[in-house]
């Protein structure tokens, strides 16, 4: 599998226009299922102001770093928690080591959810100017987290946030140090919230069309989506080209790419390889051509 890049990444990577805002473009029907799997649960109160359903009061996400473009494509956040309680998980790196590109729902009771977010509120992680140090490595990805607590939305966005303990000389200070192991405390308690899971249908995908596959040992799955005439012209400089598809048919997709983890689709006559991800409600899809 290709690496993005070999060096140092950040959170404006030139791959993550794959998260940039954009118009949809929709798709026919199908004979998918019912493409929406998505318990509700009352809106719950944190702090002293109440919270919408579809407020995002938690998310986590990992970008950047040497990794397969396949997993940088897919652009899933790590975790996802609304105000009504709805947590939304990637799924754990697969035996061969890469994220795949699905995710699993549940519940958060209400009380669990407003201690945690107190607890992350008063944790003075989100304070603006929060210093997490910049650790001496490459290669490594940046982690983002986003926390709507007291009527408030802040971001940290952290540099290599696993390097956190014994790493030599890296200049983090002893403080540092110690914010990076409560924030990855954080995220490790975020993602516990989430107790009896099930597997999350999607009600819109993004398919982000890389390039085509390799010539030699390919084994294609048929694709099942719109036709090459529908992806957008390539404007990026890289070939990529993304194409934002929603209703039955995004759920089809979902299913498809989940039994199809080498991304190589026979499309057209040809081999293409079509990257596969599930959007989450509130996230944007793919930039304007």
């Amino acid at each position: 599998m290709l690496p993005l890049t070999r060096t140092r990444p950040r959170l404006v990577a030139p791959l993550l226009w794959l998260a940039a805002v954009g118009a949809l473009a929709g798709c026919g029907a199908s004979g998918a299922p019912e493409a929406i799997d998505d318990p509700r649960g009352p809106v719950t109160t944190t702090g002293q102001a109440p919270v919408d359903a579809d407020q995002i009061v938690w998310q986590e996400s990992t970008a950047g770093g040497f990794v397969p473009i396949e997993e940088a494509a897919g652009g899933i956040p790590d975790v996802t928690i609304y105000g009504d309680g709805r947590i939304l998980v990637r799924d754990q790196r697969s035996p061969a080591g890469i994220r795949p590109n699905t995710l699993q729902v549940a519940m958060v009771p209400n009380a669990a959810l407003e201690a945690f977010l107190a607890d992350a509120a008063d944790s003075g992680l989100f304070e603006p100017g929060t210093a997490f140090g910049d650790v001496a490595v490459t290669d490594m990805p940046s982690t983002t987290v986003t926390l709507h607590a007291e009527g408030t939305t802040r971001t940290v966005d952290v540099y290599a946030l696993a390097f956190a303990g014994d790493l030599g000389p890296t200049g983090l200070t002893t403080d540092q140090i110690g914010r990076r192991t409560a924030l990855s405390d954080l995220l490790d308690r975020a993602r516990g919230l989430a107790g009896d899971t099930q597997p999350y249908v999607p009600a819109r995908v993004r398919a982000i069309l890389v390039g085509p596959g390799p010539d030699a040992g390919a084994k294609p799955a048929d694709w099942p989506g719109p036709a090459m005439t529908a992806f957008p012209e390539p404007t990026d400089g890289r070939g990529f080209t993304c194409l934002v598809i929603d209703g039955p048919e995004a759920a089809e997709l979902a299913a498809a790419a989940a039994d199809n983890p080498a991304d190589l689709w026979n499309l057209d006559g040809d081999v293409r390889r079509i990257v596969v991800a599930p959007l989450v409600p509130g996230q944007e899809g793919c930039p304007p051509p």
